[in-house]
């Protein structure tokens, strides 16, 4: 497979003076707006605009579009903006707008992973952690859920125990106390009951 380098530069331009792509088909509301912000507010601009340089020399927005009005709107006109310039021309401008969201959203999810590091990046803005939230339960990963993901991504051990012969009354509370010493442990516990001798006992398998 071959491809071209299309970056030319990393331009820092003030806000007021890049210009949005009139076909531009992506709408940004409030909810992401505020979660965006307090994107910005905790870890700062990470991820420059992506554009390309019309023949005035000005910078057409390709990517950046609900970045570019927050900052304008919330900051400053005159906010330095971190672009990345490429040599894209009208036609393919277009092309990479569309399907860079769609290319991104076709990514399958780790639920361990995903789970392990929302557990670990914590966030202070209530719009950011609520976006998460939603990310989290779109993925499976309820409050409730996501204690029973095994971040190691490695399966409990198990243990079965066969109990011969043993009255139903000596199982039950065999089984309470194997079930309270497996949960201190981390250990699932497999039963079975078989019939034996009067006495009977119990035998640990694997």
């Amino acid at each position: 497979m071959k491809y071209r380098d299309r970056v030319k530069e990393l331009r820092r331009v003030k806000a007021a003076e890049i210009v949005g792509a009139p076909w531009n088909w992506r709408m940004h509301g409030e909810q992401q707006r505020d979660a965006l912000a307090g994107s910005l507010e905790e870890l700062g601009y990470f991820d420059p605009l992506i554009t390309r340089e019309l023949p005035d020399k000005r910078l057409e927005l390709i990517d950046g579009h609900a970045r570019r009005d927050l900052l304008h709107e919330r900051i400053g006109p005159d906010t330095l903006v971190p672009c990345i310039v490429t040599d894209l021309t009208e036609e393919e401008a277009k092309r990479a707008n569309l399907v860079k969201d769609p290319l991104s959203a076709m990514a399958s999810v780790d639920a361990a992973k995903l789970d392990a590091l929302m557990a670990e990046a914590q966030f202070v803005s209530p719009a950011v952690q609520a976006m998460l939230d939603d990310l989290a339960a779109a993925n499976g990963l309820s409050d409730e859920e996501a204690k029973l993901v095994d971040v190691n991504t490695q399966p409990p051990p198990t243990m079965t125990w066969v109990l011969i012969g043993v009255p139903t009354v000596r199982y039950g509370e065999f089984a309470e106390t194997v079930t309270k010493w497996a949960n201190s442990q981390g250990v699932i516990v497999e039963t079975t009951v078989t019939s034996g001798g009067d006495n009977g006992d119990a035998r640990k398998d694997g």
